[in-house]
């Protein structure tokens, strides 16, 4: 959903709850105000700050408190929610360096089962090599 559109909803709702008598220009006017600063806020963490105003506040909501709400909701939340990982990981993104972490995988067991062990960083520039090599063979 468009986030003009999911603020224009939230201040329907608002309107609705708070039965502020808004018109729908004055909401759509509205949600374009409330685009700046609501932005860094995720759309699903405006939804919880939107409903944390709702069950707590007695007044039709304004920016700032649905910020103030946002980042108190954020803070209350453990560490690792709080973090965003990457998606994909490099090697699924670049086949090249896939075969490169998987060759020198397989060189440093091979390593190890020979009883000379190495480090990850000769295993991997040994599996760069090779596959360089491979590619221009």
């Amino acid at each position: 959903m468009d986030r003009k559109m999911l603020l224009q909803a939230l201040l329907i709702k608002a309107d609705t709850l708070y039965q502020s008598g808004k018109s729908a220009p004055e909401i759509a006017a509205l949600a374009a105000l409330w685009e700046k600063p609501t932005a860094d806020i995720s759309d699903g963490l405006l939804r919880e700050a939107m409903d944390h105003h709702f069950k707590h506040a007695e007044y039709f909501p304004k920016p700032a408190h649905i910020v103030e709400s946002a980042n108190q909701i954020a803070a209350s939340r453990p560490p690792c929610e709080q973090i965003a990982l990457p998606e994909t990981h490099p090697a699924d993104r670049d086949p090249t360096l896939a075969l490169i972490l998987r060759r020198g995988s397989q060189i440093r067991k091979a390593s190890e089962l020979s009883g000379r062990p190495i480090s990850f960083r000769e295993a991997h520039e040994r599996a760069r090599r090779e596959v360089a090599q491979g590619a221009t063979a």
